[in-house]
């Protein structure tokens, strides 16, 4: 039953849709993390040297980088299939990794260093949710497990007290990453029974008016499995139609 869950049967046709529909999805994610990221150093730049603020001005090459890998992400993710299979893993390989560099910052030199890592740990959330999986679970199950280890690590840093908190933090993250899978799972299922329903209403079409193969769609394999009904055909044939259909050709 999970494997079915996990990994849904699907049409090529249903996949092909489903693997676009990723493809636009990676693309708009791609324009928020370029906005986030390109507003981050902006915040960075203003208030790091407008008020001398170490905890925002000390990120700033980590954000530039930040910036830099999000234009690379959504200037390549179409040249080439490498570049496609690369963009699947953006959020595990780009956000949540230099998010969780910049934080160290943060955490070092803000007066809050538990605030702080409290914040990076839910914006590491925010980010498992959109995970792009498409057909694919892989993004979200390492989104997942650097969220565990990065927010682990910020806490640590940030001198919370005992580690009583690391199940916590880990079964939220679990939490997330599992309802993350399942919605994109459910589009799958979707996905997948309409291919099978149609596939059924194309080979029932073949036999049955287009009236009767609905019912039958509609009904079930088995609702109405075995069901007798009384009907009554009209044979008609136009007078002499017969006698001369065997007597031409059949192109005729």
């Amino acid at each position: 039953m999970i494997h079915n869950i996990l990994f849904p049967r699907i049409d090529a046709t249903i996949r092909s849709i489903l693997e676009d529909e990723t493809d636009r999805n990676l693309r708009q994610i791609g324009i928020v993390r370029l906005i986030f990221s390109g507003g981050w150093l902006l915040l960075a730049v203003a208030i790091g040297f407008g008020f001398d603020l170490a905890d925002w001005y000390k990120p700033i090459p980590i954000v530039a980088a930040y910036l830099a890998l999000a234009v690379f992400f959504l200037t390549t993710a179409h040249r080439h299939r490498f570049f496609r299979r690369l963009n699947l893993l953006s959020v595990a390989i780009c956000d949540i990794p230099f998010i969780f560099l910049a934080m160290r910052y943060s955490v070092a030199y803000n007066e809050y260093p538990q605030a702080t890592a409290v914040f990076a740990a839910m914006i590491f959330l925010v980010f498992i949710l959109p995970a792009p999986a498409g057909v694919h679970i892989l993004p979200i199950i390492l989104a997942t497990i650097e969220s565990i280890v990065f927010s682990a690590l910020l806490l640590a840093q940030a001198d919370v007290a005992g580690y009583d908190w690391v199940p916590s933090i880990a079964l939220l993250f679990v939490l997330a990453g599992c309802v993350s899978v399942l919605i994109s799972r459910r589009v799958l299922r979707i996905a997948g029974r309409y291919a099978e329903e149609r596939s059924v209403r194309n080979r029932l079409g073949r036999y049955f008016s287009p009236a009767i193969a609905d019912r039958i769609a509609r009904s079930g394999s088995h609702s109405i499995a075995g069901e007798q009904r009384e009907i009554s055909v009209l044979f008609a044939d136009i007078r002499g139609f017969t006698a001369l259909s065997e007597t031409i050709p059949g192109e005729q």
